[in-house]
């Protein structure tokens, strides 16, 4: 499975690097990586993820759409902040989530490394979605999912992934860093 792991390393970056640019292909080639990224980690026993990507399917049609849409209605969905009360949210689901994943997946499959999987999972999910949404807290979210799915990578031999992770990690920064700008060049228009 080594040459569908690497193409699916291959589009993954692709497909990031463009959601880090705000380019509305990277919705079509995202939904390529996941699809083969989820049939690797079924591969690896790596259940979690492979249902993670499969949802990523669905979270990518979504941005696709809402991306697209926006523009379309002159409507343009601009990048910004939660506000504390959505960060607590956000907190609580992935903490929440992690648990109850994590639980359901020790007790109902063979899966390995749970707990992990599942924060990684959740957070994921958590992270996709504020990402369809432009707000600029998905990277920081991002930045935590890859340094654990790193780890979690190099301990199940999936070298291409825990490279892809680091590669994520260095486009997440970038991802933040751009929209960033982007939010102060708009706060500032507004002023």
């Amino acid at each position: 499975m080594n040459w569908l792991e690497i193409i699916a390393a291959l589009l993954g970056a692709i497909h990031v690097y463009y959601l880090t640019k705000q380019k509305i292909w990277c919705w079509p080639i995202g939904i390529v990586a996941v699809i083969l990224s989820a049939i690797v980690f079924y591969n690896s026993m790596l259940y979690s993820d492979m249902i993670l990507y499969s949802l990523y399917v669905l979270f990518n049609i979504y941005g696709w759409y809402t991306w697209s849409r926006g523009e379309v209605e002159s409507e343009k969905i601009h990048v910004s902040w939660l506000k504390r009360y959505g960060l607590l949210i956000t907190l609580v689901v992935i903490g929440v989530g992690t648990f109850i994943w994590g639980y359901l997946m020790q007790h109902n499959t063979n899966a390995h490394l749970v707990y992990i999987d599942a924060f990684t999972t959740v957070a994921s999910l958590t992270a996709q979605f504020l990402l369809t949404r432009k707000k600029i807290d998905n990277w920081i979210i991002w930045l935590v999912v890859n340094i654990v799915s790193f780890g979690m990578y190099m301990y199940k031999g999936l070298f291409f992934f825990a490279a892809l992770s680091m590669v994520y990690f260095v486009l997440c920064a970038m991802g933040l860093r751009d929209w960033k700008a982007d939010y102060k060049q708009l706060v500032s228009l507004r002023d």
